[in-house]
């Protein structure tokens, strides 16, 4: 019996190896900056600004008629594995309802680093934004060569007249459109969020699903989360994913 089960696992991880479904060359990761992965993946942890250029360029401004430049940098690690770590950086400029960021970023080990340059552009009209962003991307391989790629992600945010203008909400589509070779692009995925602004918490419930994969089976995962504002410059964010 013993026998016949580790046949037929060594007959399944062959069908498995020899199956023509492309692998990524590199472990896409989640969208939002360290606040975002704390609180389950929920976007709207983060704070607006020129950062938000590279997963929600919707809120690259967070109101009509600011004005002004702004630089911005972050370092962060997946799953605090020094390999995974990722490094961002971006300058962005707002006029009244307008933004525009452009921004850099790295990601993973030398042998499998991926960069993007990041051009995002962003309009603010009442309650709501809305925002695109255009990725150059580059990913090594050991071999020494790269795979190139090019991706564009939209996104929205707008504050719901519910609970007295407390509720918020965000969309947004990662590599809505994906040109180029397959291990240069990211996972096409989209996101939908709720925050409800608590006063001194803010909840927040999130989906995200992936859908690339085998494209019969694509991936969902949620999240419920709750951001607290300890002090005027200090948050912290708990959240558990579905």
């Amino acid at each position: 019996m013993r026998r016949a089960a580790l046949r037929v696992a060594l007959f399944a991880l062959a069908a498995c190896g020899l199956s023509g479904t492309p692998s990524r060359a590199y472990t896409t990761p989640p969208p939002g900056g360290a606040l975002a992965w704390g609180a389950g993946g929920a976007l709207l942890a983060d704070l607006p600004g020129t950062l938000a250029l590279f997963d929600d360029p919707a809120r690259l401004a967070d109101s009509v008629g600011a004005r002004g430049c702004e630089f911005a940098a972050s370092r962060a690690r997946l799953d605090e594995l020094d390999a995974l770590t990722r490094v961002r950086a971006g300058f962005g400029a707002r006029h009244g309802a307008l933004a525009a960021a452009l921004g850099v970023e790295s990601f993973g080990p030398p042998a499998w680093r991926a960069q993007r340059l990041v051009l995002a552009l962003a309009r603010v009209a009442g309650s709501a934004a809305f925002g695109a962003a255009w990725s150059e991307r580059r990913v090594a391989s050991p071999d020494g060569g790269a795979a190139r790629g090019r991706t564009l992600d939209v996104a929205g945010t707008a504050r719901l007249p519910a609970f007295a203008g407390r509720l918020s909400a965000l969309g947004g589509a990662r590599s809505l459109v994906a040109v180029g070779a397959a291990a240069a692009l990211a996972d096409p995925d989209w996101t939908a969020e709720l925050a409800l602004d608590l006063g001194a918490a803010r909840a927040h419930v999130t989906r995200t699903r992936d859908l690339s994969g085998a494209r019969s089976l694509p991936e969902v995962h949620g999240s419920i989360a709750v951001e607290v504002n300890c002090v005027a410059s200090a948050r912290i964010g708990a959240g558990t994913r579905l």
